[in-house]
């Protein structure tokens, strides 16, 4: 049977989930009500949270688990206990998550050595995600599809870990990184416009907040795994990081428009670096810009060239995005971008320093000049 297709999850669900780990202690209390939620969104089978220990070799155990009524629990086989992970067959999956790197797919699709346990289980798909905490691999989080099998989407994989970054922050023991700060500063910042705009813009319908909020929400996710691997903990290379983000971007601009008349996005970005919360700052507002663009209705994007632009101006750095017509004509302007983009970026401007610059020159959406 092939994967059945599911429509994206709703970001709401999973930022709410965020949150109630985020405001406190995340008590086991906490943690299995956030798993039953996040099950109920996702329509999986099982959920459930492994810890990792680090001795001589990786042992896998089994913490946490939520099952839908089509299944029966795992929690208490002792065979989830201690799982030595190099030796049962799973140095792929450390591997990749030591990459942060995601584990999915139907698990006939996977190595041979891996399939006995999954099978076991009835597991016919699954996605494994990486939980760091202070930094380092803490376990991870496994969502199974007992019943119908599916195919996860870029989106639904991106958003997930959103909630992972919730998790690990959550479970940290220590002072968290740069990386974790940001991200926590973010998540608690998207769910908080996700629901001002709720309010201030009432009649923008739900799909359209919901779609906002996952733009958002998957770049931190993405922002997150590349930070994961910095040599220097809390300083960017700006033009490894755009790199990164534009095939995300690419990804919004590919789902709005048909192929025909699709956007060009293109990137010019000085060697410089930043630091994690500055460079994240500029990865959330291009996403915003890219995102209001797209829903306006002042402006025609199909077939147009975007370029994003980041040049040193004086010990600052200039972000700029423009627009113009596959001509080369200048379209849009930067009284272009909707309420909720403006909204957004007033918020970074007084709590993360952006200098905000809108010349309202044709082509010109947006100036932000950043100190280096």
């Amino acid at each position: 049977m092939p994967p059945e297709e599911h429509e994206s999850l709703p970001a709401k669900a999973i930022l709410d989930a965020c949150r109630r780990l985020l405001q406190g202690k995340a008590t086991d209390e906490i943690i299995s009500g956030t798993l039953e939620g996040v099950g109920r969104v996702t329509g999986v089978d099982r959920i459930y949270i492994f810890s990792i220990s680090h001795a001589e070799t990786e042992y896998a155990s089994q913490r946490y688990e939520w099952t839908s009524d089509r299944v029966e629990p795992e929690i208490d086989n002792p065979e989830l206990q201690n799982i030595p992970l190099r030796e049962a067959g799973y140095t792929r999956w450390l591997d990749e998550m030591q990459r942060y790197r995601p584990i999915v797919g139907p698990i006939a699709s996977f190595p041979v050595s891996e399939q006995p346990m999954l099978a076991m289980q009835n597991i016919l798909s699954l996605l494994i995600l990486p939980i760091y905490s202070d930094g380092v691999l803490w376990g991870f989080v496994g969502f199974d599809d007992c019943t119908q099998g599916r195919a996860w989407s870029s989106s639904d994989v991106d958003v997930l870990i959103g909630l992972t970054l919730a998790l690990g922050i959550a479970l940290s023991r220590e002072e968290t990184r740069e990386a974790e700060t940001a991200a926590r500063l973010y998540l608690s910042l998207v769910g908080r416009l996700f629901d001002i705009h709720s309010i201030m813009f009432s009649e923008t319908s739900p799909a359209t907040l919901w779609r906002r909020a996952e733009v958002r929400l998957r770049i931190v996710a993405r922002s997150y795994q590349f930070f994961a691997h910095l040599a220097d903990g809390d300083r960017v290379e700006m033009d490894q990081y755009i790199r990164l983000i534009q095939p995300l971007l690419d990804e919004f601009l590919a789902e709005t428009l048909p192929p025909r008349s699709r956007a060009v996005l293109s990137a010019s970005v000085c060697s410089c670096s930043l630091s994690v919360k500055r460079a994240l700052d500029v990865a959330i507002i291009t996403g915003e810009v890219m995102a209001a663009i797209t829903e306006s209705s002042s402006i025609d994007i199909a077939g147009a060239h975007l370029l994003v632009s980041m040049q040193p101006r004086d010990g600052h750095v200039d972000l700029t995005i423009t627009a113009r017509s596959a001509a080369g004509e200048p379209i849009g302007r930067g009284d272009a971008l909707d309420g909720m983009a403006v909204s957004l970026l007033r918020d970074i401007r007084q709590h993360f320093d952006g200098t905000v610059s809108q010349d309202l020159i044709d082509g010109l959406l947006l100036r932000i000049r950043f100190q280096e």
